[in-house]
């Protein structure tokens, strides 16, 4: 620490503040468990020591003269353990099992924690409500050529239905709301918990994380 004419430096004074504000801002969280993070589609499972929940008075905007629930937490995860760092998505698993589904990662220089804003699965989601989310990409084939394909982005994308429609020309078409931030495209397909899948017609992003990102999709045959 630099002191110059019997005075603290600004930038030694914010550090010092932080701190011995550090361990004052764990200690008013709303609690503090041992957690596991998950990556929806994969193996892992990351135990993580010492999380610590805070609750949110965030909620949904209304969609269609309806307010969806939704309980908000959010979660301070040590930056000291040793898995990978969160990612939009991700799943945190509390001690009492629930589903903590993460929609932004930040920093707090403070606490020294990766701020994770999460919203919990089944206030707003029901058991069979996701989809997983295909994309086409070019790979090579023993004949040394290349041919577009189908992958896996993301499985267990929490989201909401509307009702099949169907055209005039006898094409069936449905809404989707999903309030996890996931690159989508149109022409991407998606396969829903009956194992259909349904293409991807427009997208609509949200300006704001509290929205939902809004899809048309259709049907098509499995390929």
């Amino acid at each position: 620490m630099q002191v110059i004419n019997g005075k603290i430096s600004t930038a030694d004074y914010r550090r010092l503040i932080i701190l011995m504000l550090k361990d004052t801002i764990l200690e008013i969280a709303d609690g503090v468990e041992n957690v596991v993070l998950h990556r929806p589609g994969s193996d892992r499972y990351d135990d993580i020591t010492g999380a610590l929940a805070r609750k949110t008075k965030e909620q949904d905007k209304r969609r269609e003269n309806r307010l969806v629930p939704c309980q908000w937490t959010t979660w301070h995860l040590p930056q000291s353990y040793t898995g990978k760092n969160p990612v939009p998505g991700d799943e945190i698993l509390d001690a009492e099992t629930n589903r903590w589904i993460v929609t932004k990662i930040e920093y707090t220089e403070i606490s020294g924690t990766l701020r994770c804003v999460s919203y919990r699965w089944d206030t707003t989601f029901g058991r069979d409500e996701y989809v997983d989310l295909f994309r086409r990409r070019r790979e090579p084939v023993p004949s040394g050529t290349l041919e577009y394909r189908w992958f896996l982005v993301r499985a267990g994308i929490p989201a909401k239905f509307s009702e099949t429609a169907i055209s005039d020309g006898g094409i069936e078409s449905r809404q989707l709301a999903v309030r996890t931030p996931v690159d989508f495209r149109t022409g991407d397909r998606l396969r829903f918990p009956d194992g259909v899948y349904w293409r991807i017609e427009n997208v609509v992003i949200p300006h704001d994380r509290r929205s939902w990102t809004e899809l048309k999709i259709v049907n098509i045959n499995e390929e």
